[in-house]
């Protein structure tokens, strides 16, 4: 699946001075394979999403505090496939009694790691 997220940021034309910041699912867990992943660049100043090749501009209240900065994401370096990452958060989940249902996924870089985000909604 990592392969196929690189695929996709190759074919988008990267925004004048902006770097990746992260890519992003949000979907029901039956549904992951299916799902559309959203890929987020960041310009000093807004984050510009792309899902399918179509860019949005995300309102400006949508990620964090700014002063705290955004860290670029260089998917060239991601060693851990979401494949792999899922199955170890399924893992956890496991210990768990109740059953999710929805899955957020965000890789990203937080203060100078590169890791893979995985919630699951029940």
């Amino acid at each position: 699946m990592l392969h196929d997220i690189r695929e996709k940021i190759k074919k988008i034309e990267t925004p004048e001075n902006s770097f990746l910041a992260d890519v992003f699912l949000m979907c029901p867990i039956k549904e992951i394979d299916q799902g559309i992943w959203q890929i987020d660049y960041f310009d000093g100043e807004k984050i510009i999403s792309f899902q399918a090749g179509e860019a949005k501009q995300q309102p400006e209240d949508s990620f964090k505090d700014p002063a705290k900065g955004i860290e670029e994401l260089k998917i060239d370096d991601v060693k851990v496939d979401f494949k792999e990452a899922l199955t170890k958060a399924k893992e956890a989940l496991s210990k768990h009694p109740d059953d999710a249902s929805k899955l957020i996924a965000i890789l990203q870089v937080l203060a100078g790691n590169t890791i893979w985000n995985i919630s699951f909604i029940t």
